[in-house]
């Protein structure tokens, strides 16, 4: 049964489902039917539980109340595609407004009894869905291969036809019908063998079409290669000349390579000979090589000697150099010494001078010291002066505390100053915000605005506009009104007070931006509007007309009064509406009356002045352009505060004016006095500097002059130069007498070296005279080399023709037995082969060929001829094996379908004719098994003959009962474990509606009938229930948990015999 575990809306407490009769023995629950649905937070339920029935189920409830829930509930439950159910496309779609996630749970019927299988689904807010098989965590493929294997096909409108697919359904051609029964029947048996007979079909019509082509195509072939016969002959016998010459040709390279191969031989004999004669040369020539070798031994020890010596002598030479460097620096430094003791002279005469200078200076700072007159006495002065200071400056800092007094005063009042301020300008902002709203709807309203303010000069007399602008309305309500009143058309028009005006503004204004010119006679803007007598009315709260509830140039007053009758439209209010029955019945009802809910608008008849009509408008709770209005009263209070500030303002800075020119004297007096006590200051401190100067440079000079009497005597630093120099001297002696030895070795060296030097030349001699007989001889050697290179790059040439004549040979006609013996018989010699060559092609051209090239084209169509005939031999085969497969399958499917669609005819016969129509199922065979369809012909009336059901000839509602009678035709041979049908009875009329209900009510209580779900907002009164049918009402409404109660005696079903079942909604 069908419980609801919590309510949404405020309901207390879930109603108790109603109990459910006991099933007979016959009700057991085929495989994959529906034991049980939850949904959670799944479109509009919170949390709902449905337990059907196992054959018929009635689910009821009115429009909106969520039966077509259920079926996608089902539907999504089981992996289908929102696509099915015509209601988008994602499984967002179907989540709870305001809820994350959607959960659903479908419990199917499985082989065990006591093990269903339950389906759960999780959808989440990103689209993404979590699926549970018995509480096990698996995937989407899982769960369509479970479906799948229990036959259900959500795809199949003849087993799920929800509400926004019936229409699909009745569209569905006879091609498709067909194809949609196979799927339901049979286990979709004969759906998958009629689809394989549709493909084998259409492979064999390809392969015939081929076929045919090929034929056609061979037959062109050998009609084009019997034409050219003859040509063929005439080529065949020139061409068996030309291969003669041609094999003739063919020895002529090897002829031309046996000649280059002799002269390759030629050249490798005479390359042998000179490679003997160049053997012998080098034999001759080490006669000559041990003289040499002997000489230029000879050579390098006389060299080597006269080396060791040049490098003794260079040794000394360097040395002797090192003792020049010394004796150099030695004399060097010694000169130094000298002018170290001529400076020593000076720098004493120096020193002397200066300690003269020391004293002198030291004494004459001393007297200075001496004769300082010491400081005038100007202590009373300070006193009097830092009283004076001190006075000023208490002074001052009254003045500077009231200053800061009034400074303080004076900020309340700008501050107060800056919010009136920026009021009036929110204030004139106001203009502003009302151009922009109404600029919104039409921007040609800005740019005329702008162009009336750039072009004001050039009218004569007032313009004004857009209106709005023009307008002030204290009272939010009032303006609501006035804008409804005079409409968005006239609040951005322009008025104008002369023809010319009203000329150049209807050019620029009326023309170019599409807005309203109005025209007033200039005395209306002196001329006043009489108020409206609303006394009379106060009765019934009514105060004012709306041309009392605002303000405008009187202009623009008349010109709204003009054309809106403003002084006729009355103002109520709430409490006016609740009178407005006696108002209306009164003889002073106005003509025009607003109120804030509606706008009334009374009218009598021409005919009958009695007989009046009144018109009422619900009125639009928001105003758009006055959304922001402006006070005048408001901008005169806030300009008359400004006026006070500012005054205020201008009082306290005159007085803080004065305050500053009393706090500048008084600074004044006080830096003149600071200015004459700091020059007494300066005069006593400049004093004391010169004083303590005085005593400082006493006392650098004193230490000056100690520090010159400190330093080292003349005659100590000239005895230590001396002896010095005398060390000097001492050192340059040892020096020179080590430069005496140097010059004795050098002298011993080149005479050795002069010795060495002669034995070197003499060596030189002898190698010269024995390198010569040498070279002598390896000239002639190398001229016989030479030849033998010249020799060897000819056999090498000679060896590269032939290879090249032998390639060309081979290339020509490789040559095998079979072609020697050919040339065997042939002319020895080049000439005598190229004449016979000559020949064969002469007697070759004197064939006459009309066509060249149909050799060429008889043998290519020969072989295109072998190719096309293998493939078509191969086609017929295939074709014949195919064709076979087809009437095989053929067999198999076709008397199957038609004992179904006999079965199904029979049965669709007896429901027509048990409501007193005519209804037949024809099979429509045909050569193509694309083209086989199932017709559906109808007979609803007597007069009528048999005719295919179509939307053309049948109405909504016959065809919804057709539809009924051939879902019912097909239950017998379904083997789908459940069908659901939405809403099918609409359009049906009540008779046919009653004879359906029995028709499925008997059909369901077959035995082995599968589980059925019917969905409709209502059914028949007086209707015949079986046990079978299990029936499921849906309520929605905040109260449920009061009118569903089981107290409630008028909560009562109208079906007693049939099983009932309470399923609860939202509210």
């Amino acid at each position: 049964m069908a419980t609801r575990r919590r309510l949404s809306g405020g309901s207390k407490q879930p109603a108790p489902a109603a109990k459910r009769v006991r099933r007979a023995p016959g009700e057991d629950f085929t495989v994959g039917s529906v034991l049980k649905v939850k949904l959670k937070n799944f479109m509009i339920f919170t949390d709902i539980e449905f337990s059907p029935g196992p054959r018929l189920n009635l689910l009821l409830g009115p429009n909106g109340t969520g039966k077509s829930t259920f079926v996608c509930g089902i539907c999504i439950g089981l992996a289908g595609s929102p696509k099915l159910l015509g209601r988008g496309d994602r499984f967002t779609d179907f989540i709870r407004r305001g809820e994350e996630s959607a959960e659903t749970e479908v419990t199917l019927r499985t082989d065990d009894p006591d093990r269903p299988l339950v389906v759960y689904r999780k959808i989440k807010a990103d689209n993404s869905s979590d699926w549970r098989l018995n509480g096990v965590n698996t995937n989407l493929t899982s769960v369509q291969k479970k479906i799948n294997d229990m036959n259900v096909q959500l795809d199949n409108l003849c087993q799920f036809l929800p509400q926004d697919r019936v229409v699909a359904f009745a569209q569905l051609n006879p091609r498709d019908l067909l194809l949609e029964t196979e799927k339901a029947i049979e286990g979709a048996e004969l759906y998958k063998q009629h689809k394989d007979l549709i493909e084998k079909r259409n492979d064999i019509r390809g392969l015939e079409t081929t076929a045919r082509e090929h034929e056609a195509q061979l037959a062109k072939l050998k009609e084009k290669n019997e034409l050219l016969e003859r040509d063929v002959e005439r080529i065949q016998q020139r061409e068996e000349l030309l291969n003669q010459a041609s094999l003739l040709e063919k020895k002529i390279p090897w002829l031309h390579y046996e000649v280059a191969r002799a002269e390759f031989m030629k050249s490798k004999d005479k390359r042998k000979q000179a490679m003997k004669a160049v053997d012998e040369r080098k034999k001759a020539l080490q006669v000559f090589t041990k003289p040499l070798e002997a000489s230029k031994k000879m050579k390098q020890v006389a060299e080597a000697e006269r080396t060791g010596v040049l490098s003794e002598l260079k040794r000394s030479d360097r040395e002797r150099t090192k003792i020049d460097e010394r004796m150099l620096s030695l004399t060097a430094e010694i000169d130094q010494h000298e002018r170290e003791l001529e400076s020593v002279r000076e720098q004493h005469q120096k020193r002397q001078q200066k300690m003269a200078n020391y004293q002198r200076e030291l004494e004459d700072a001393e007297h200075r010291l001496q004769t300082l007159e010491p400081p005038h006495d100007n202590t009373q002065d300070m006193e009097r002066m830092k009283g004076d200071i001190r006075q000023l400056t208490i002074d001052l800092k009254k003045l500077q505390n009231e200053r800061r007094f009034k400074t303080e005063e004076i900020m309340r009042p700008k501050e107060r100053l800056q919010e009136i301020t920026q009021r009036l300008q929110a204030l004139d902002n106001v203009r502003h915000q009302r151009l922009a709203a109404v600029n919104d709807r039409n921007n040609n309203v800005l740019n005329a605005y702008k162009w009336l303010e750039e072009n004001r000069h050039k009218f004569k007399g007032e313009v004004y506009g857009p209106l709005i602008l023009e307008i002030q309305v204290d009272n939010a309500e009032h303006a609501r009104l006035l804008e409804i009143a005079v409409g968005y058309n006239t609040l951005t028009s322009f008025v104008c007070c002369n023809s010319e005006d009203r000329d150049l503004l209807f050019q620029e204004v009326q023309k170019k931006f599409t807005l309203d010119v109005l025209t007033q006679p200039a005395c209306a803007a002196t001329e006043t509007i009489p108020a409206a007598d609303c006394d009379h009315l106060r009765v019934y709260d009514i105060h004012c007309t709306l041309d009392m509830a605002y303000d405008a140039p009187l202009i623009v007053k008349h010109s709204l009064k003009d054309k809106h009758k403003l002084q006729q439209a009355y103002i109520g209010t709430t409490q006016t509406e609740q009178q407005m029955e006696a108002l209306m019945a009164s003889p002073v009802a106005p003509r025009i009356l607003y109120t804030p809910q509606n706008s009334y608008f009374s009218s009598s008849s021409k005919y009958d002045q009695n007989a009046k009509s009144t018109r009422v408008d619900t009125l639009n709770p928001n105003t758009r352009f006055f959304s922001a209005s402006a006070s005048e009263s408001e901008r005169n209070s806030l300009q008359s505060q400004k006026a006070d500030l500012e005054q205020q303002i201008q009082d306290i800075q005159n007085a803080i004016h004065a305050i500053d020119g009393s706090i500048k004297e008084k600074e004044q007096e006080l830096v003149s006095q600071k200015r004459e006590q700091e020059q007494i200051t300066a005069e006593k401190v400049a004093h004391g500097k010169r004083q303590n100067g005085l005593k400082q440079l006493i006392q650098q000079k004193t230490r000056q002059l100690q520090q010159e009497q400190s330093q080292p005597s003349v005659e100590d630093e000239e005895g230590r130069i001396r002896r010095d120099m005398r060390k000097k001297n001492l050192q340059r002696f040892s020096e020179l007498m080590a430069q005496v030895e140097v010059f004795k070795k050098m002298k011993e060296s080149n005479v050795c070296f002069a010795s060495a030097t002669l034995r070197v030349a003499e060596a030189e001699v002898q190698l010269r005279h024995h390198q010569r007989a040498y070279d002598a001889e390896q000239e002639h050697g190398s001229m016989q080399m030479h030849q033998l290179r010249q020799l060897e790059q000819l056999e090498q040439g000679d060896k590269a023709k032939a290879q090249e004549s032998k390639d060309r040979a081979q290339e020509a006609a490789p040559l095998d037995d079979a072609l020697k013996t050919k040339f065997a018989d042939m002319p020895g010699t080049i000439a005598e082969l190229q004449m016979l060559v000559d020949d064969k092609k002469a007697e070759a051209d004197q064939i006459f060929i009309r066509d060249p090239t149909a050799l060429q084209e008889f043998l290519e169509r020969r072989t295109q001829m072998e190719a096309l005939q293998k493939k078509l031999d191969q086609e017929k085969e295939l074709l014949a094996g195919g064709q076979g497969s087809i009437d095989t399958l053929k067999e198999q499917w076709l008397p199957k379908l038609k004992e179904c669609m006999q079965r199904m005819n029979h049965s669709f016969e007896q429901s027509f004719a048990s409501i007193g129509c005519v209804g037949c199922l024809e099979l429509i065979e045909s050569e193509d098994f694309e083209k086989y369809e199932i017709q559906l012909k109808v007979k609803f009336r007597s007069e009528e003959v048999l005719q295919v059901l179509s939307a053309q000839r049948q109405s909504g509602g016959e065809r919804s009962v057709s539809t009924m009678l051939y879902l019912i035709s097909m239950q017998e041979l379904t083997s789908c474990p459940f069908r659901v049908v939405d809403e099918i009875n609409q359009g049906m009329d009540a008779i046919n509606e009653r004879k359906i209900f029995e028709t499925m009510v008997e059909a369901a209580s077959k035995q082995d009938t599968p589980q059925c779900f019917l969905l409709t907002p209502k059914l028949l009164p007086q209707l015949e229930y079986s046990p079978v049918v299990t029936i499921m009402n849906i309520f929605n409404g905040p109260f449920l948990s009061d009118v569903s109660s089981s107290n409630n005696r008028e909560f009562k079903f109208w079906m007693p015999k049939s099983r009932r079942v309470t399923a609860l909604g939202p509210s």
